[in-house]
């Protein structure tokens, strides 16, 4: 029976190492993290290994939250592979998120209360808002359309790359400069770069993706699926969001959260 347990104990142990290497950490673990949390802008850590755990921190800035301030946060993963986590909090952006309808369709009642909103806002003002597309657009359907307001190929590109399905509590999201360097964000699409990613998963981190309230079989559909849903915008005028308002593509604009200038 002892060489039994040892021998549990050792292959937890390589299993451990050969799964946790910190580069192959910090590339899965940080891009599952921001994935898992469109409501904070973050950036991972290089992260450290030893005999009992790999652990990785990351820092960020929160959107939509009652306050701003400066996030810090961190999971580890033990060589049982539970997963232990200090995570983001939820802010107000959370709820728009579990009620999620890009892919849904046209909505012109959605239009008109969006309309109102914006219509609303200080004309000074700059806000951050989630952008629900009305149908899934691939890659270079959504650089034509949005050909003046995004590109793929920088941190302004915050996508949504699935819809809501049963039992999800948010859209897949997908931010490469979280966890790929800025000359990797400027050279190679958020589409590339999520398709890489969603390579590196395997079957040993199906239980630690699904502590993140991450399904590993849903993020390589998204992957094979190759389109996005919604879009996240930080920091666009009120004229620029009216604009794109106007695009039969775009089914709604919901606003996170608004900063008046001057």
């Amino acid at each position: 029976m002892a060489m039994t347990a040892a021998s549990a104990i050792a292959l937890a142990e390589i299993i451990h190492f050969l799964a946790d290497d910190p580069g192959r950490f910090r590339e899965v673990y940080g891009g599952a993290v921001q994935v898992a949390h469109p409501e904070q802008w973050l950036l991972a850590s290089d992260a450290s290994i030893d005999p009992i755990s790999t652990r990785l921190e990351f820092w960020g800035d929160k959107y939509g939250g009652s306050e701003s301030g400066f996030l810090h946060g961190s999971v580890s993963m033990s060589a049982s592979r539970l997963l232990s986590k200090s995570l983001p909090p939820n802010t107000r952006m959370t709820g728009m998120l579990q009620s999620f309808r890009g892919g849904q369709g046209a909505d012109e009642s959605e239009k008109t209360q969006a309309r109102r909103e914006l219509a609303s806002l200080p004309d000074n003002s700059f806000s951050t808002a989630i952008i629900e597309l009305a149908d899934p657009l691939d890659e270079r359907e959504l650089s034509r359309i949005f050909a003046d307001s995004v590109d793929t190929r920088t941190d302004t590109s915050f996508l949504f790359l699935s819809g809501l399905q049963e039992g999800m509590r948010k859209p897949i999201f997908w931010r490469p400069c979280a966890i790929y360097r800025s000359a990797e964000c400027e050279q190679k699409s958020s589409f590339e770069l999520y398709r890489r990613w969603v390579s590196r998963l395997t079957w040993l981190d199906s239980s630690g993706l699904t502590q993140l309230d991450l399904d590993i079989n849903r993020l390589r559909d998204a992957a094979l699926e190759g389109r996005a849903y919604g879009l996240l915008t930080n920091g666009y005028p009120k004229p620029r969001l009216l604009e794109m308002l106007k695009i039969p593509a775009v089914r709604t604009i919901r606003i996170v959260e608004t900063r008046a200038i001057g």
